[in-house]
This record gives structure tokens, sequence and C-alpha cells, in this order.
């Protein structure tokens, strides 16, 4: 998977932004098996305990405001 029409979208919008994945499946397309539902549920779950607390860290934290992301389309034409 891949974060890319978010991150077109949250430009556009003059957005920050940024991605936190995981891995479910390292073997993907090498493997003989294919990959379960249950298999990539098991992941999130050993997970989600730490992502859950990246995304509380991260909400709790007061970034300061020193980027251009909404400038980001200042002076563009669009026709």
């Amino acid at each position: 998977m891949t974060g890319y029409p978010e991150v077109v979208l949250a430009k556009e919008l003059g957005l920050c932004y940024a991605s936190l994945c995981t891995v479910s499946n390292y073997s993907t397309g090498i493997s003989k098996n294919k990959l379960t539902v249950e298999e990539v549920f098991e992941v999130i779950n050993n997970v989600k305990k730490g992502i859950m607390n990246i995304v509380e860290d991260f909400v709790n934290y007061k970034l300061p405001k020193n980027c251009n992301c909404s400038q980001s389309l200042e002076g563009n034409i669009i026709k």
C-alpha cells in the first residue's frame, strides 16, 4: 500500500502530512502461501498498542508551526 493519493490531497489543501505504517507480511510476493486476513489482523493486534501510543503522543504534542505547508500552493496558477 502507498500513501500516494493522501499526500497529494494534503498538499493541495495546504495541510501538514505524516504517515505511520506497519509491515504485515515481510515476504509478500515471495512466499508460495497466500497471506490471510487472519494473519494481517494478528499483526495489527500485536502492534495496535504501540501505534495507539504513538498517535496519542503525536496528538498531545504541541508542534511548533514553522513549516510552509499552508502556503504550498501560493503563486501557483491553475488553468
